[in-house]
């Protein structure tokens, strides 16, 4: 017999997972704007991210929010435009994008 709740989770979670794509490229353009200094994005980037980490969370993708609260912390610290913690920033959707591949610890 299938766990109903778990099953509904498994539901929930592929419903998240489909929008992925689109909140990721969000992030990978912010991060880029970011990155050349844009005024602005930062702020943006930083609001993508804390999204993203409380909702990975919530759905147990805690590498994922790892990575986002990482990310959220270099921008805390308000890095030069184009110094290397920005540029840290490069690829960060990709990682998410790994994390949340790699699913939830079971």
């Amino acid at each position: 017999m299938t766990d109903p709740v778990a099953a509904m989770m498994a539901r929930l979670r592929a419903e998240y997972l489909a929008e992925m794509p689109e909140r990721l490229a969000a992030i990978e353009a912010a991060a880029a704007r970011a990155v050349a200094g844009e005024e602005g994005a930062a702020t943006a980037l930083g609001r993508l991210l804390h999204q993203l980490a409380g909702s990975a969370g919530a759905y147990g993708f805690t590498r994922a929010t790892a990575l986002c609260r990482e990310a959220e912390a270099v921008l805390a610290a308000r890095p030069a435009p184009g110094s290397p913690e920005l540029r840290g920033l490069a690829g960060l959707a990709d990682r998410i994008r790994a994390a949340l591949e790699e699913g939830p610890p079971v």
